[in-house]
């Protein structure tokens, strides 16, 4: 979301395509299968639409608008039509890990304090933080994306 700001576009289905592959690995973990398998088809389905939102807006002019407008539509309706409109409780054999890599903790040791608990979410937004700071300041991709939104020509 923050290249896309950057660059001075909008993009309205963020949400929904976090609930729809929110729901994907909801419902393949649901079905028996492994985490390690419904991670990266969650990923798959974001990666998906968001490469079609792309496609409209760069190779066909649709307003970025109203494509990702009409794609918060598409996937909330596809996250509802996927669960079946039901809640999911059950995760299968892996839904330990599930629930500890989204409310978890881990213990980290402080030499004067003790032990500290740390949201496993904490930690891995921090990862996402330095990896992006990383990639927006030292790299020619970031400095390019920086580049667009710059030279971007806003109405008067």
């Amino acid at each position: 979301m923050t290249a896309v700001i950057v660059t001075g576009g909008i993009d309205l289905s963020v949400g929904a395509v976090l609930v729809l592959s929110g729901m994907v690995i909801g419902m393949t973990m649901n079905s028996g299968t492994s985490i390690w398998i419904a991670v990266p088809l969650a990923l798959g389905a974001a990666l998906l639409v968001g490469a079609i939102n792309g496609f409209l807006i760069a190779y066909v002019g649709v307003p970025p608008f109203v494509v990702t407008l009409g794609m918060l539509s598409i996937a909330r309706s596809l996250a509802m039509v996927s669960s079946g409109n039901r809640m999911v409780y059950q995760f299968g054999p892996d839904q330990s890990q599930l629930l500890a890599l989204g409310g978890g903790f881990a213990d980290l040791p402080l030499p004067f304090a003790g032990e500290i608990r740390i949201p496993n979410p904490v930690i891995v937004l921090s990862v996402l933080l330095l990896a992006a700071s990383f990639a927006f300041r030292w790299t020619r991709w970031g400095r390019h994306l920086f580049a667009i939104g710059a030279t971007r020509k806003r109405p008067r």
